[in-house]
C-alpha cells in the first residue's frame, strides 16, 4: 500500500510582507495631516504660504482676493478642511477641494431680500359724471411706475413700501 502526502502550500512569507507593508503605510492610509498654528493680524497669504510649505497643503487662489485679507486663528490639531475653513471665515471665501488641491474662490453675493410690495388697486372715475373710465393711464408721481385700467376702470399697481403713494 502506498500512502502519497499531499503537502499544503502557504504563504507565510506573503503575509509577513502585507503585515509589514500595512505597518510602514499606516500613517499614510489611515490619517489625516493635523495643523496646530497661531495666526495673529497675519495676511491670509503668509497663511496659505506656511500651510503650503510645512504641511505640503496644495492650494490655487487669485491673489487679488487673497491679498487684503488679514486673519486671527488659532489652529490646534485641525484637519486640512478645518483649518481652511476656520482661515476663511468671514474673509468671503470659499474653499472647494478638487483632488487633491485646495480651491479657494469668492463666495458668491447673498441674495438680497425681496423688498416688501404694496399692491394699490382702485377704479378712475370721471370727476363730473362718475362713470368709470376704461383704458385710462395710472402713474405713481416720482417713480416709473405705471399701467392702464381695464373696461372696467379697474386698475392695480405694485410700488415699495412706503407712507403714501401718489398717483395721477
Amino acid at each position: 500500500m502506498s500512502c502519497t502526502k499531499v503537502k499544503s502550500f502557504r504563504f507565510p512569507n506573503l503575509w509577513v510582507l502585507l503585515m509589514l507593508f500595512m505597518v510602514f503605510n499606516s500613517n499614510s492610509l489611515f490619517s489625516q495631516v493635523r495643523i496646530s498654528e497661531k495666526f495673529v493680524n497675519t495676511p491670509l497669504i503668509e497663511s496659505l504660504d506656511l500651510l503650503s510649505k510645512k504641511y505640503g497643503v496644495k492650494l490655487a487662489y487669485d491673489n487679488a482676493a487673497v491679498s487684503e485679507v488679514v486673519v486671527s486663528v488659532n489652529l490646534k490639531r485641525e484637519t486640512i478642511d478645518g483649518a481652511l475653513k476656520k482661515l476663511l471665515s468671514g474673509a468671503g471665501l470659499d474653499v472647494v477641494k478638487i483632488n487633491d488641491v485646495y480651491v479657494l474662490k469668492k463666495q458668491p453675493p447673498k441674495p438680497v431680500a425681496d423688498e416688501k410690495v404694496n399692491n394699490v388697486v382702485g377704479i378712475v372715475r370721471d370727476r363730473i359724471s362718475g362713470e368709470s373710465l376704461p383704458y385710462a393711464s395710472v402713474r405713481v408721481l416720482g417713480a416709473q411706475t405705471g399701467t392702464s385700467t381695464n373696461t372696467d376702470g379697474f386698475f392695480s399697481i405694485q410700488q415699495g413700501v412706503d407712507d403714501s403713494i401718489s398717483i395721477r
